[in-house]
């Protein structure tokens, strides 16, 4: 008998198990002679994939269909981070002794399920795997949803190509809500569940019927009510009522406010098999039919604890805990669809159901003190390590497929383009490149840095292997020894030395003009000429300024600016202001000995060292905004921060127009902040208080709030960067 009952609060706990309203999962009791399960699977040859088949009820599926003589079963299960771990591993050791094929594999994965239907002809999938019965803190809405919702959309993406086999899912009597009629009817049209875990298994169902409409996907959903039974998941109601009473502790049972218990239809896990079996076997009368795996009965906690009480011999200490306001009162299912559709009808009553638990309860605890007292891995964990060192070798295969054929795929694109492109060229005599490859000179004990394209490690030390290799790939110029496919090599005296083992390995060069095949870095206004094997030299054409691979034009007296120069300039306007305007009435600021890289846009190298005439010029061309005493003219220029010296002569350096930057560049600095004069030609932003500067953003930094703009001036912003 129950002790008097003490109301408490779920505020006035730590921790309110939440023990009711669960799907539980199932097996066998060792050292005893299961029932037989009576489905009413025909003998027509099936071969039956199992998802989540380590769960409580796939572990009862599976094995059930192994008994069948013309079923065939693959049990699937991802061994997630959430599910009673030492227990799957103990249920899928079961099924690995009673002949199951079974594999550590996730369906969330695309690759993995595509190719496991590629290997097994099934004929049928019960997907079985999921989550749920998860409340309160350990709630987690976007896991529910993809273990549920997308990991299901994955298998009907699959399953839409075999349209061949049938689908049974598991749904949840959590898809019913407070508002649905007693006993919870199938058929009713409108269902408004008040949980995450029922929105989730309804978004299932709704899945389901649109694949069914919309690919011809064969499917039947199962509303299981609150499944029990021998291998339950620890989380269950009735697996840790028994555990509280062996362990003498105080029982929390949820009552409502009222002190009434929550009631759940029980139902046995042969009884919820035996429904799967039948479900194999319908054909559906139409697209979302879902049918109630219930017993047709409620009962409360207070029966539950009272059977267990019987079987155990040991008198509960129990108090009533306050519900969580989402809980439904009382559930239980209309099983007359089921009865006249599958031949569904419960066997098993509530107290045969407890008695059988309580028996495998009782031998499964004694088994796991003696493992706990021996050093040894248990059998079901080495068998665990196997699945998972096949898994691990399954993927590595997986991911080499899937590499190999996305790279076909982006060669059929590439040479669909370049056949394209070469048909352009010959209509219009467009001269093509030429990736000649002649023969490959070899240079030891040396190697190129940089230019790698692909490492090809396992024909390193094998020179005609890797020829082989370089002379498919599209770009390939040069390997190494060490297995390294190049696309350009460096000038042979930025070669390294590289610790080669014996002098026979080093970098061979193919002797392919770099010029002709279009692979040199030359600037459009410069010319590429051969110097060697994969070498070539670039020089800038006439008029123009630099080291080949950047060539500016030279600024030229008299003559008119080049036409790219003429067009930048006429794009030099502002937020409706025109930076020509702004420079007339401007300053340079000379910066001694000091440079910015990059901006620089032409080359007045003639005036070098001739501030007033390099002035006279920048003046005159509208995006000029600086210059260097070399002759270098600026459109843009990097943060001080970032400026260089390069002379100690006082008459070197940079010249910069004091512009008002900020009134530019409206964008110049971040939100909140506010952009000012620094110094001549330089302007920073300044967070408006008590914001501070982080990485260009102004947040709000604990500690800081007092902080004034002196003490923390902002930071030098890009003057003239942003041209």
């Amino acid at each position: 008998m129950l002790s008097r009952p003490v109301l408490i609060t779920a505020a006035g706990i730590t921790s309110c198990l939440m023990v009711l309203y669960t799907v539980s999962r199932t097996g066998h009791i060792p050292g005893t002679v299961d029932p037989p399960i009576l489905g009413a699977l025909t003998d027509s040859p099936k071969h039956v994939l199992v998802t989540g088949a380590a769960g409580f009820i796939g572990f009862h599926l599976t094995r059930a269909l192994l008994d069948k003589p013309h079923a065939r079963v693959f049990g699937v299960d991802n061994f997630d981070k959430w599910s009673d771990l030492k227990l799957k591993q103990d249920r899928a050791h079961e099924l690995y002794e009673y002949g199951v094929a079974l594999e550590d594999g996730d369906i969330c994965d695309l690759e993995y399920l595509t190719d496991l239907f590629i290997r097994e002809n099934f004929t049928h999938v019960v997907h079985l795997a999921g989550r749920s019965g998860v409340r309160g803190q350990d709630l987690d809405a976007a896991a529910i949803m993809e273990n549920n919702v997308e990991c299901f959309v994955t298998l009907l993406e699959v399953m839409k190509n075999y349209k061949n086999i049938k689908l049974v899912y598991a749904s949840s009597a959590s898809v019913y809500g407070s508002s649905s009629p007693l006993p919870f009817p199938p058929s009713h049209p409108v269902i408004q569940p008040d949980t995450i875990e029922g929105l989730a298994k309804r978004t299932v169902e709704l899945l389901a019927q649109g694949y069914c409409k919309e690919f011809g996907v064969q499917q039947v959903g199962l509303r299981f009510f609150t499944v029990y039974g021998p291998w339950g998941r620890e989380d269950s109601a009735l697996n840790t009522f028994t555990q509280q009473l062996l362990e003498g502790e105080v029982l929390q049972v949820f009552h409502t406010r009222e002190g009434r218990p929550l009631e759940r239809d029980y139902l046995y896990v042969e009884d919820a098999v035996r429904g799967v079996l039948s479900a194999l076997d319908l054909s559906p009368a139409h697209c979302g039919q879902v049918f109630n795996l219930a017993s047709g009965q409620a009962r409360s906690a207070v029966d539950v604890v009272a059977l267990l009480e019987q079987q155990l011999n040991i008198q509960a200490q129990a108090v009533k805990v306050l519900a969580p306001p989402l809980e439904v009162v009382r559930m239980v299912g209309d099983v007359q669809c089921s009865l006249k559709q599958l031949g569904f009808r419960p066997n098993v009553s509530l107290n045969q159901g407890v008695q059988e638990f309580v028996q495998w309860a009782l031998t499964y605890r004694e088994q796991q003190n003696r493992s706990q007292k021996s050093k040894q891995a248990s059998l079901a964990q080495k068998f665990r390590d196997r699945l998972l060192s096949e898994r691990n070798e399954r993927e590595e295969r997986l991911q080499s497929e899937s590499l190999a054929r996305r790279n076909e795929e982006l060669k059929a694109m590439v040479q669909q383009q370049r056949d394209v492109f070469l048909q352009y060229a010959e209509k219009n005599n467009i001269p093509l490149p030429d990736m000649t490859r002649g023969p490959f000179h070899f240079y030891p004990g040396v190697d190129s840095p940089g230019g790698d394209i692909i490492k090809a490690t396992s024909l390193k030390n094998n020179p005609e292997a890797m020829k082989k290799r370089c002379l498919e790939a599209e770009q390939c110029v040069a390997f190494s020894s060490a297995g390294m496919l190049k696309s350009r090599v460096k000038p042979p005296h930025l070669w390294q030395q590289a610790a080669f083992s014996s002098p026979d390995q080093g970098i061979y060069v193919a002797d392919v003009d770099m010029c002709a095949a279009d692979l040199h870095d030359c600037d459009e206004h410069a010319v590429c000429n051969k110097t060697g094997p994969a070498q070539f030299r670039c020089t800038c054409r006439d008029g123009y300024y630099g080291n080949g691979q950047t060539c500016l034009p030279r600024y030229k007296v008299d003559e008119p600016l080049p036409l790219d120069v003429k067009r930048d300039g006429l794009i030099s306007v502002f937020n409706g202001i025109d930076l020509q305007g702004m420079k007339t009435a401007a300053q340079f600021v000379f910066f001694q000995g000091m440079d910015s890289l990059g901006g620089d846009f032409m080359v007045a190298e003639q005036f070098r060292g001739q501030p007033k005439q390099l002035q006279s010029i920048c003046m005159d061309i509208p995006q000029c905004i600086g210059f260097n005493s070399n002759g270098m003219l600026k459109m843009s220029m990097s943060r001080p921060s970032g400026w260089i010296r390069w002379s100690n002569k006082d008459s070197d350096g940079l010249y910069l127009l004091d512009l008002n930057y900020c009134e530019l560049d409206l964008e110049l600095c971040p939100e909140e902040s506010r952009c000012q004069r620094h110094a001549p030609g330089i302007y920073q932003c300044t967070c408006e208080a008590p914001l501070v500067m982080v990485n260009n953003q102004c947040i709000q930094v604990p500690g800081y709030r007092n902080m004034s703009a002196a003490v923390y001036p902002g930071r030098e912003v890009e003057v003239g960067g942003y041209m």
